[in-house]
């Protein structure tokens, strides 16, 4: 199983996690920033 620290870390192996990990990157960061400037 992940930790929760080697999810955040995107170090978890599970693809799915991953998956999740890039998405939650993307909204987190990415649309984050801009979304909430418009």
């Amino acid at each position: 199983p992940n930790t929760l620290s080697e999810i955040k870390n995107g170090r978890a192996t599970n693809p799915t996690i991953k998956t999740l990990k890039a998405l939650s990157d993307y909204f987190n960061g990415t649309c984050y920033g801009k979304c909430n400037n418009e």
